[in-house]
C-alpha cells in the first residue's frame, strides 16, 4: 500500500505539470512496447466505466489468479481483484475519469526491468480500458523484459463496436458556446447537425434522424422531451444543466450493445461532475447585449432589438469524509430582458403601425383591457441546480446519489407573420426534477450488479401573457392581421409528464467472455390538457366587409369559435394514461484474442399501456375498425451483433448490425386519448345568423366581452358529440417503430513524419446505413383522391373545418446512408495541449415523416 500512495502523490503532481508528464508517458509507451493500454466499447446508457486487466508471463501466456491492485487516486478508493482461469479480471461500474492507477498486489511478482505500476489511466464514459501486466512465475529462470523479443508495437487506439463520438472534460471546457448548451459540443461531430434557426430549438439530428427519435441520459435518468414537442434534445427549452456540471458526454449513434434501447436517433448519455478528496470548484458569470451582438447580415438590418442576457453560477465539490463520502453542488441563473415581437411591424404582411394603434385604443376604449402594444420587451429567466452525493462503502460496493432541478419560462411568438399585441403571446413555463440512485457491487472477482433507480418530474404550462380574456383576431382588407387577448391554443393547455426507472443489470467474466444480462422498466405517466378555445375566439373582418376595425368598436364580430370539454368539466377531456416500457437482455462480450472482439446478443422490450381510450362509433361507422388501440402488448425482439478487429498496430476495422427500436414520441398516443371525437370539441362555429337563440346568445356574449365567461356562460351548452369530429387515432395492426441499423468504419494512426507533420494522427472512415423496418405515417381516413398533379403527387379531396380522421399507421418506407470521414490530432505545444477535428459527412436520407 505504501508504494502504491507514493505512486499516488507523484500522479497528483503529474497532472499539475501536464507537459513534461505526457512526453514522459509517452515515451513510456514507446519503450515498453508489452505494457498496453487500449479501449473497448462498454455498456450503453451507462453512467460508469470498465476496467479489463490481463496478466501474462515473459511467453505471452495467461497467468491466474494473480491480484491487481486498483486506485482510484481522486478518492484513495483502493480494491484488490484476482485474475480468472484465463488471466483476465474486468472491473465493473467505476468513476470516470481518474487517474487510475493498476498494480500487481504482490510486486514481487512484477517482471524484472518491467514498470511496477501503470498510472495516468483515464476512464473514458463508454468506453473500457485494458491494461496488460506482465509478471513472473516465481522460478529462479524467469526471462526479464530486455529479453523478450518483441515483434510488434500496439498503438494505443479506442475499440469500439459502433458509430459514436465520446466527449471528455477538457473537450467540453475548450468549446465555446454562447447559449451555455451540451449541444454546442455535438455539433463539433460532423455527424450531428444542430439547426439553431427554428422555433423551440436547437433541433438536433443525428445521423438523419428525426430529432423526437433521440434520447438524452443525465446519470441515468431520460431527460429528453419523450412527448415529442420540442425539437432540441432536452425536456426544457433550454439546456436542463450547466456546461460546468458535466464530466462527460457520450453519444451513441448506432451501438450494438444491447443495454441500448428506447431510440431510433441517437442517445446522448451525460454524466455529472463528482467530489474529490481535494476541494474544487468554480465560479462564474457572462453578459451580452445589443451592443454586442451584430444587428446586419449581408447588409440587411436583422432588428434584433435591444435586449441583454445575464448568466452567472458556481460549483463546488469535495470531501464529506475523505476517502469515503463525496459531494457537488453546481448553481447557474439566467436572465434576459429582450424584444417580445420576434421582428418589427414593418416586416407583418398587410398591416402598419397605424392600424396597430387603432386596434390598441378601440380595446382599451372600448372593452375596457389593455392589449399590449406590438414593439414589447419580455423578461424570461432560468435556473439550475445539482446536488450529487458519491459514497464508496466499500472496497466492494459503490453508490451514487444526484438530484437535479431545472425551471424557466420562454416567450413565444407561434404566428410571427401576424401582428400579435403582447396579450396575445405566451409563456412556456416549465419544472423539471430529476432523482437518480445507483449501486454499484463486485460479488466475486467475476461477478458484478448494477441497481439503478430512477425519477423525472416534468410540468408544463403554457400560459397567454393576458390569460383574462377571449382571443380576438382581426382582418383587415389587406389580408393583414392583428391578434389580442388569450392565446386560443393557451386557454387550457398543460402537460404533466413522470417516469419512474429501474434498472438491474448483472456482469459475470468468465474465462475470455463476458456475459451481461439485464432487466430496465420505464413507467411513464401522462397528463395532457390541450382544450383550445375555452374562453372563445371572436373574429372581424374574416367575411369581408371595408372596415374590420371599425366592426371591432361597434362590437360586431363575424362569427366566434369556442370549443372545450363537452361534459363542461375539463378533467372529463384530459388526455390521461401510463405507458409502461419492460425490457430485457443478455448478451455475450468475447475478445477471441488481443486483437478480435466479438459482442452478439439480443434485447427483449414489450409495452404495457392499459388505460383504455373513449369508444367513438363514428369512427368505427366511417373506417371499419375502432380507434381504441393503443400500445399494450406491443413488442421489440431486438438483435445485435458487433465487431473489432485490429488488424495491426495502427489499422482497425470495426462494425456491426442490429435492430433498434422504441422511443416513440408519446404525443402519437396521448392524441388517442384526447382527440377521440367524443369528449372534446375542438372549436365550434357560432354566427348570429343561425337565427334564434343563436342570435340573442352571440349578441349577449359580444356586450359582455372581454369578460373570460363572456362565451363560455352562452355556448358551453351547444357542446356534445358531433358525429363528423375529428379523431385520432392508431391503425389496429400499429407495431412498435424499429429500423435496421448497419455500420462499418475503418481507424487509422496515420505516421505523416515524413512530410513533417509528426504521428498520431487519427483518420476515420465510417459508413452507417439504416433501413426502416417500421416507421410511421399518418394519412386522413376521410380523404379521397380526386387527381393527379403534374409532378405525380397526389390530388385529395378537401374536407371541412374539423371533419378529419388522423390515423397514424406503420411504412417500410425509407432509409438514410451516412458517410464520415474524420481526422484528429492533438498537439503539445509551449501554447499549451491543443487538440484539432476536422470531419466530413455526406447525408442521404429519405423519410416518409420528417
Amino acid at each position: 500500500m505504501s508504494n502504491l500512495k507514493s505512486n499516488m502523490k507523484g500522479m497528483m503532481m503529474g497532472t499539475m505539470l501536464r507537459k513534461s508528464f505526457l512526453n514522459t508517458s509517452t515515451a513510456m509507451a514507446i519503450a515498453l512496447a508489452s505494457t498496453t493500454l487500449f479501449s473497448i466499447q462498454a455498456e450503453a446508457q451507462n453512467t460508469t466505466s470498465v476496467l479489463r486487466v490481463r496478466v501474462i508471463d515473459a511467453a505471452g501466456i495467461d497467468m491466474p489468479n494473480m491480484s491487481v491492485t486498483i486506485l482510484h487516486v481522486p478518492t484513495g478508493r483502493t480494491f484488490d481483484r484476482t485474475t480468472n482461469s484465463a488471466g483476465v479480471l474486468v472491473a465493473k461500474g467505476l468513476p470516470i475519469g481518474g487517474p487510475y492507477i493498476v498494480q500487481l498486489t504482490d510486486q514481487s511478482r512484477v517482471m524484472k526491468d518491467a514498470p511496477k505500476s501503470i498510472g495516468n489511466i483515464q476512464m473514458k464514459l463508454g468506453q473500457a480500458e485494458s491494461v496488460t501486466l506482465l509478471a513472473n512465475r516465481g522460478g529462479n529462470n524467469e526471462l526479464t523484459l530486455e529479453e523478450i523479443v518483441v515483434t510488434s508495437q500496439r498503438v494505443l487506439t479506442a475499440l469500439r463496436t459502433g458509430a459514436g463520438r465520446d466527449f471528455n472534460q477538457d473537450t467540453i471546457e475548450g468549446i465555446a458556446s454562447v447559449n451555455r448548451d451540451f449541444v454546442s459540443v455535438l455539433e463539433t461531430d460532423s455527424k450531428i447537425l444542430v439547426d439553431d434557426s427554428v422555433p423551440r430549438g436547437p433541433a438536433v439530428s443525428i445521423a438523419g434522424a428525426n430529432f423526437r427519435f433521440n434520447s438524452v441520459t443525465i446519470d441515468g435518468v431520460a431527460q429528453n422531451d419523450n412527448f415529442g414537442l420540442s425539437l432540441n434534445a432536452s425536456a426544457t427549452q433550454r439546456a436542463p444543466i450547466s456546461m460546468d456540471a458535466i464530466q462527460a458526454i457520450n453519444v451513441n449513434i448506432a451501438p450494438f450493445d444491447v443495454t441500448y434501447g428506447n431510440f431510433l436517433g441517437g442517445n446522448i448519455n451525460i454524466v455529472t461532475k463528482s467530489g474529490t478528496n481535494e476541494f474544487h470548484g468554480s465560479a462564474y458569470g457572462f453578459y451580452t447585449d445589443q451592443g454586442l451582438t451584430g444587428n446586419t447580415s449581408k447588409g440587411e438590418d436583422l432588428a434584433i432589438g435591444n435586449f441583454d442576457e445575464k448568466t452567472f453560477g458556481a460549483t463546488l465539490g469535495g470531501p464529506i469524509i475523505k476517502d469515503k463520502l463525496f459531494f457537488f453542488a453546481a448553481y447557474e441563473k439566467f436572465k434576459t430582458s429582450r424584444p417580445a415581437n420576434s421582428q418589427t411591424i414593418e416586416n407583418i404582411p398587410g398591416v402598419t403601425q397605424a392600424d396597430v394603434d387603432r386596434a390598441i385604443d378601440i380595446f382599451k376604449t372600448e372593452y375596457g383591457f389593455d392589449p399590449g402594444t406590438f414593439a414589447a420587451t419580455d423578461k424570461d429567466q432560468d435556473e439550475k441546480i445539482l446536488l450529487k452525493l458519491d459514497w464508496n462503502i466499500n472496497d466492494k460496493h459503490r453508490a451514487s446519489a444526484t438530484y437535479q432541478h431545472a425551471g424557466g419560462d420562454t416567450i413565444f411568438d407561434d404566428f410571427p407573420e401576424l401582428a400579435i399585441l403582447n396579450s396575445g403571446r405566451y409563456n412556456v413555463n416549465e419544472k423539471l426534477d430529476s432523482y437518480s440512485l445507483q449501486l454499484f457491487s463486485d460479488w466475486t472477482d467475476n461477478f458484478s450488479t448494477e441497481v439503478k433507480v430512477g425519477y423525472k418530474d416534468v410540468e408544463n404550462r403554457q400560459v397567454s401573457i393576458d390569460s383574462s380574456t377571449p382571443d380576438f383576431l382581426i382582418i383587415l382588407p389587406t389580408g393583414g392581421q392583428i391578434a389580442a387577448g388569450g392565446d386560443r391554443f393557451r386557454q387550457r393547455n398543460t402537460l404533466d409528464n413522470t417516469s419512474r426507472v429501474f434498472r438491474l443489470k448483472a456482469d459475470y467474466t468468465l474465462n475470455d467472455h463476458t456475459i451481461t444480462g439485464g432487466f430496465e422498466q420505464e413507467r411513464n405517466s401522462v397528463v395532457n390538457f390541450f382544450l383550445p378555445f375555452t374562453r372563445g375566439q371572436v373574429q372581424f373582418g374574416a367575411f369581408g366587409g371595408p372596415d374590420p376595425l371599425q366592426a371591432l368598436q361597434d362590437r360586431a364580430p363575424d362569427f366566434i369559435l369556442f370549443g372545450g370539454s363537452n361534459s363542461g368539466v375539463a378533467d372529463d377531456a384530459a388526455g390521461r394514461f401510463t405507458l409502461t416500457t419492460n425490457s430485457l437482455y443478455i448478451q455475450d462480450e468475447w475478445l477471441v484474442s488481443d486483437s478480435l472482439t466479438l459482442k452478439f446478443g439480443a434485447r427483449y422490450d414489450w409495452m404495457v399501456n392499459n388505460d383504455e381510450v373513449t369508444f367513438n362509433q363514428n369512427f368505427v361507422d366511417r373506417n371499419g375498425f375502432d380507434n381504441t388501440e393503443n400500445l399494450d402488448g406491443k413488442s421489440l425482439f431486438l438483435p445485435r451483433f458487433g465487431f473489432n478487429w485490429q488488424a495491426d498496430d495502427r489499422l482497425t476495422i470495426r462494425g456491426g448490425v442490429g435492430l433498434f427500436g422504441g422511443g416513440t414520441p408519446m404525443i402519437m398516443l396521448s392524441n388517442s386519448y384526447s382527440g377521440n371525437g367524443i369528449t372534446r370539441t375542438f372549436a365550434g362555429f357560432f354566427a348570429p345568423f343561425f337565427g334564434e337563440p343563436f342570435t340573442s346568445l352571440f349578441a349577449d356574449s359580444i356586450a359582455n366581452l372581454p369578460n373570460p365567461d363572456a362565451i363560455s356562460n352562452n355556448f358551453q351548452q351547444f357542446l356534445g358529440v358531433n358525429p363528423t369530429s375529428d379523431v385520432d387515432a392508431l391503425s389496429p395492426d400499429i407495431e412498435l417503430l424499429s429500423s435496421w441499423k448497419y455500420n462499418l468504419a475503418l481507424d487509422y494512426v496515420a505516421d505523416l513524419s515524413s512530410l513533417g507533420m509528426g504521428d498520431d494522427w487519427d483518420l476515420t472512415a465510417e459508413v452507417i446505413y439504416t433501413d426502416v423496418k417500421n416507421g410511421y405515417d399518418i394519412y386522413d381516413g376521410r380523404r379521397v383522391q380526386v387527381g393527379t398533379a403534374p409532378d405525380g403527387r397526389p390530388i385529395y379531396s378537401s374536407q371541412g373545418f374539423n371533419d378529419s380522421d388522423y390515423i397514424v399507421r406503420n411504412t417500410n418506407k425509407g432509409s438514410s446512408t451516412i458517410i464520415s470521414i474524420d481526422v484528429a490530432k492533438s498537439f503539445d505545444t509551449d501554447f499549451g495541449y491543443i487538440s484539432t477535428t476536422l470531419g466530413y459527412t455526406h447525408q442521404s436520407v429519405k423519410d416518409v415523416r420528417s
